[in-house]
């Protein structure tokens, strides 16, 4: 498992504070670039990312991950200010944990597909009933009505935001992140959008940030209309495909909580292990796992009913505020 480099990259970490109004703390702990969220949801914390995107402290040793730990605590302690550093690796013993005074849970699994050295050993390597389901997915394709491609415009990336937001809102009831996200990525070329169309319209899409060991799978979303044509089934073999072909080792499909069973079905029919992720408190005593999929019902039930042009303009207000 290796978290993909564009995650440490300057480019993305500027997109990150454009976007969800950000602060650089000027401080660099042993390598790890930390960062500022003042948010009315989580208050005043220092970080090393927010949301789930995971490029995990790169530490040479079990003492520099402690050392790192005693500096974040004076940090946190001059500033006044709780830390919270997210790693797909466990950074501390549990000795170290207590004697340190710092708090850890996992709140999710992340999950990840080791690819095959050609892609007729990764099908072989699928169940069988998998396998036929993307073979009869893929044979749609045949008949020129499904075209699949890379966005190669803003409107091409608005159309898919709009399949996304309609996703988010009918079926998950949960708000989705700000269309400037999204711009920002394709904009930058720091991300693809591998899209589907029906009649030239965009119906389904997957966004892909590459890197040279990785692919990761950030977000995905297929009008409910076309459920029956399978159309991530589609996008995700494409993905894996073209990944094989250009000697990449992992495609990272993304965090999921561990009561989201149905989501963690779906990724390991496509051969992924799931591994947890750790998130790491200094001055936060006794934090609490929050599942979205579970939590806030009712504001969720209020959310499914909004208006398409009253969401696009809260995201940029409400989303920043949880990260």
């Amino acid at each position: 498992m290796i978290d993909n480099a564009v995650y440490y990259s300057k480019d993305f970490i500027d997109i990150m504070i454009d976007v969800y109004g950000l602060k650089r703390s000027g401080i660099c702990l042993f390598g790890q670039k930390l960062l500022m969220v003042n948010s009315i949801f989580s208050g005043k914390k220092i970080t090393n990312m927010p949301f789930n995107f995971y490029p995990s402290p790169r530490f040479t040793s079990v003492e520099e991950a402690k050392q790192f730990f005693i500096g974040l605590k004076r940090l946190c302690d001059n500033q006044r200010k709780y830390a919270e550093i997210k790693s797909t690796r466990k950074l501390l013993t549990e000795e170290q944990l207590t004697t340190l005074n710092v708090d850890v849970i996992s709140p999710c699994l992340v999950s990840y597909l080791e690819l095959s050295s050609s892609y007729v050993n990764y099908l072989t390597s699928l169940s069988k009933n998998h396998r036929q389901n993307i073979r009869t997915y893929k044979n749609k394709l045949k008949d020129g009505q499904i075209k699949i491609s890379l966005a190669n415009s803003l409107n091409e990336v608005d159309a898919f935001y709009n399949v996304l937001i309609k996703l988010y809102r009918d079926k998950h009831k949960m708000i989705c992140h700000p269309f400037h996200i999204y711009k920002r990525l394709f904009e930058s070329g720091i991300a693809q959008f591998r899209v589907a169309k029906i009649n030239n319209q965009i119906v389904a899409g997957i966004v892909v940030i590459p890197s040279n060991e990785v692919y990761s799978y950030a977000w995905g979303a297929g009008s409910q209309k076309f459920d029956n044509l399978g159309l991530i089934y589609i996008l995700i073999d494409w993905l894996i495909q073209d990944a094989i072909e250009k000697g990449i080792k992992y495609i990272d499909f993304g965090s999921s909580p561990f009561t989201d069973e149905g989501l963690l079905a779906f990724k390991s029919k496509w051969g992924c292990i799931h591994y947890p992720v750790y998130y790491y408190y200094v001055n936060r005593p006794h934090p609490k796992i929050v599942d979205y999929n579970e939590s806030y019902r009712g504001i969720r039930e209020i959310y499914h009913f909004m208006p398409f042009w009253l969401i696009k303009r809260l995201t940029p207000i409400i989303v920043p505020q949880l990260a």
